[in-house]
């Protein structure tokens, strides 16, 4: 249609002179769509209590969610939203022209509200979705079939997942001229409607420059909350706790949960507050000691759960003691009195062992040792002020003997230690003790010094029991080698200019948290350098709510991290790799290497017998030169050792599976590449059910066990972190173990009770350019349990 004839047809429209009856006819029609409910609508409506109930089917779900998602009315009356009052047009007022367009214009934009899904998606514009407008290091298109660098001016398609790399950022024009600035290690895709356009952030960082949109809406869509914007500035995060949404300029809303705000420029919000079993083998040794392992277990698993139930004494926010270290210590231990902890705790063991034969039986022999020692640190307590504090100070090089420091609040405590023969000497000044100390050491101004202002300064938060080590002294001085042509392993590891090393175990307001700073002098380097700032690890991904341990970590650049190890370990590393590369025709630094992203996930995710069901996603930005150095080094083994390896690729439902066997082992390495991630497994089943779990959002970081986890701080994401959580693994064991009769009914008690007191723990670390730290919500003794007890259990099954 030319212009002439597109103002012929506007000029006609004008000019035309409807009848009353027609114009009567047309406010009828506005009021039935205006103000009725779609009859569309009220299936949909009538499903409301049964999605809440999770009593749907799939696919009625989905469709749901779906209507929800496009129709604001149902929407509202889903959340509970109070609707403003309807204002009635009478039916017998007529309207004249002006009106009759008005109420022409209100018919398209209610037909626009209420557009069926399936027509909003068929009237979705043609063509691309986005553009890349620039570039700084790797933006790349993944999907089942690997991995494709875009450059700028490449164009991205309907649902196209995109993910930049490790220290990268691209920014994505869409249609509409809204800029989309990503930030490193994020994955998203973006989709459009004929109402809206989306970009779906899966993890990590946007920040958006939306362009007017007019009587549509751009969408940030994170799994926890939708953000809509019709021309403003904003910022979106998404990572393992939830996401945080925040303003520069404009106006933005923020649903989550059926709950709707609006947030001005300045205002910032967050999502988140704070395969069967095999039957056992008949490994009758193995499995005896077991069934006796995991009753002692159960046994401690109910002491340290009761023992964390304890009121710890309360926090130090003073200390006196402090000023009184020896200026040159180099470890400072500080513990609040734990007379009365340390008497209900004695007790908790003894009210268990007349429940325990074998726990009564070690108790009463073996932990006699034990039980004395608890006794005598309690009666010595009852003479003792808040705080004790224990030193140590370098003697050459090797450490002095512990001076324990502490004020006196009793009289007797000179005849009481003498009498028990504890430590000597023994010395008083004033109110203040020193045990092994043949004088109480002066005021020595320690609090003033970089290593005692570092433990000062947790009083001001309220100090619980402190651990700190003055790490530069200690390594200065360690003897490593007398050969300077060594590789010196302490630079290797990055330690040697670790400068103070301050853990505490406290409990705040009735919360666990337990820390541990690693501070360095300089730029952490070495292996301390490859743990790298916290970002998206979507590896976790992959690991399902039920996994007994998993362990993550974000890294920096694979090739760059083995490169520097290869240059600290010397020129015998560099020929040793040379003559590698010669033998098997590839580079593992720039073949393999070069090949990896920036993170990765080893998970137990499954059966522990007969071998454990392990598995490992590796983010991989380049997986065809990868899969070719697999191919080619297969090919030398077995050019120089035939029948000793073998590789089977085999395609199924558009995926290529890789197994790699050896033929004198029952060994397998089984794994795919999917969705930019190099993914190993025991075995297939493994593999397709991890992809099913990330596919289905089942996976471990969206399970209450592990969220119930998180530390309350400020942080988005990790560094890395490592879960274990014994249940899981020690139900499928103690059930094998009850159906071989192995386990008498006492044991079998005993059992329950380690199942039923273990909770999962997580240890996490955020990595600083100068430190490192360390931190767990868990109580302590169960930290040390059940990192006792993982290990021990996965033992056998790895010695088979």
């Amino acid at each position: 249609m030319t212009n002439q004839e597109f103002d012929n047809l506007l000029n006609s429209i004008r000019e035309e002179q409807p009848s009353p009856q027609a114009e009567e006819a047309a406010a009828d029609r506005v009021r039935e769509r205006v103000f009725s409910t779609s009859e569309m609508c009220a299936p949909f409506r009538a499903e409301f209590d049964a999605y809440r109930a999770k009593t749907l089917s799939e696919g009625r779900r989905m469709l749901l969610e779906d209507h929800l998602h496009s129709c604001v009315a149902c929407r509202r009356e889903f959340s509970g939203t109070v609707n403003a009052p309807v204002v009635s047009i009478s039916s017998k007022r007529p309207i004249g022209r002006i009106a009759m367009w008005a109420a022409a214009a209100a018919v398209v934009v209610a037909g626009a509200a209420t557009l069926p899904p399936v027509l909003d998606r068929a009237l979705a514009p043609s063509g691309p979705r986005g553009t890349v407008a620039s570039v700084d290091g790797s933006l790349f298109l993944v999907s089942d079939q690997g991995s494709r660098a875009l450059a700028p001016g490449a164009e991205v398609s309907e649902g196209q997942e995109i993910r930049t790399g490790k220290g990268s950022r691209a920014v994505i024009r869409l249609r509409d001229g809204s800029m989309v600035e990503i930030a490193e290690r994020s994955d998203l895709k973006l989709t459009e409607r004929w109402r809206e356009k989306t970009v779906r952030l899966e993890r990590g960082s946007v920040v958006v420059e939306a362009a007017h949109q007019g009587w549509r809406r751009l969408e940030i869509a994170t799994p926890d909350c939708l953000v809509t914007v019709r021309g403003t500035i904003f910022s979106v995060s998404r990572g393992l706790k939830g996401s945080r949404v925040s303003v520069v300029q404009g106006e933005v809303a923020v649903e989550q949960g059926g709950n709707s705000q609006l947030l001005n420029p300045g205002d910032q919000t967050t999502t988140n507050q704070s395969m069967a079993v095999t039957t056992v083998a008949t490994d009758v040794a193995w499995s005896q000691n077991a069934a006796k392992y995991l009753a002692m277990l159960g046994d401690l698993a109910a002491i340290s759960a009761r023992i964390d139930q304890i009121p710890p004494p309360g926090l130090r926010y003073t200390t006196r003691l402090l000023d009184r270290v020896p200026a040159n210590s180099v470890i400072v231990v500080a513990l609040p009195n734990l007379g009365q902890t340390l008497a209900e705790a004695t007790q908790i063991i003894e009210d268990r062992t007349r429940e325990s034969a074998p726990l009564k039986a070690w108790w009463d022999g073996e932990g006699q040792e034990v039980r004395q020692m608890l006794t005598q640190v309690r009666e010595v307590s009852n003479f003792l002020g808040e705080e004790v504090l224990l030193t140590v100070q370098p003697n050459g090089a090797n450490f002095g003997n512990p001076v324990i420091l502490a004020e006196v609040t009793q009289p007797g405590l000179g005849e009481y230690l003498s009498l028990h023969g504890f430590m000597q000497p023994v010395a008083f000044e004033g109110n203040v003790v020193a045990l092994g100390a043949a004088v109480v050491p002066p005021l020595s101004g320690f609090s003033a010094t970089p290593f005692g202002a570092g433990i000062l300064d947790h009083y001001r938060t309220g100090a619980g029991m402190l651990f700190a080590s003055n790490m530069e002294q200690i390594v200065s001085g360690a003897v490593i080698n007398s050969d300077p042509s060594m590789p010196n392993p302490l630079a290797i590891t990055g330690i040697d200019n670790l400068r103070f090393v301050i853990a505490e175990s406290k409990s705040n307001l009735g919360i666990p948290e337990n820390t541990a700073a690693l501070s360095f002098s300089g730029a952490r380097h070495g292996l301390a350098s490859w743990m790298t700032t916290p970002g998206p690890i979507g590896s976790l991904e992959f690991v399902s709510p039920d996994a007994s341990f998993a362990m993550a970590v974000v890294t920096r650049n694979p090739r760059e991290m083995i490169s520097e190890l290869l240059a600290a370990l010397g020129p015998k590393a560099a020929d040793a790799l040379n003559e590698f590369q010669q033998n098997a025709g590839i580079n593992p630094v720039d073949d393999i290497a070069g090949a990896l992203g920036g993170e990765a996930t080893l998970a137990i995710d499954g059966a522990l017998l007969p071998f454990p069901s392990w598995k490992v996603a590796i983010e991989v930005d380049d997986p065809a030169r990868l899969q070719a150095a697999i191919e080619h080094a297969v090919a030398v083994v077995q050019q120089t050792h035939p029948g000793e390896v073998s590789l089977v690729n085999e395609d199924v439902n558009g995926r290529t599976y890789h197994t790699i066997s050896l033929a004198q082992t029952a060994v397998q390495l089984n794994y795919v590449f999917v969705d930019g991630y190099w993914l190993l497994a025991a075995n297939r089943g493994l593999i397709d059910s991890a992809i099913q779990a990330r596919a289905s959002a089942l996976t471990l970081t969206r399970s209450p066990a592990f969220r119930g986890q998180l530390p309350l701080d400020g942080q988005l994401n990790f560094s890395a972190l490592a879960y274990y959580n014994l249940g899981p693994a020690v139900g499928p064991i103690i059930d094998q173990l009850k159906a071989s009769g192995l386990m008498s009914p006492e044991q079998q008690q005993q059992v329950a009770a380690l199942t039923g007191n273990r909770a999962p723990t997580l240890v996490y670390a955020y990595g600083e350019p100068q430190r490192i730290l360390v931190g767990s919500r868990g109580g302590i003794t169960g930290m040390g349990l059940n990192a006792f007890a993982l290990p021990a259990l996965l033992g056998p099954g790895l010695k088979q």
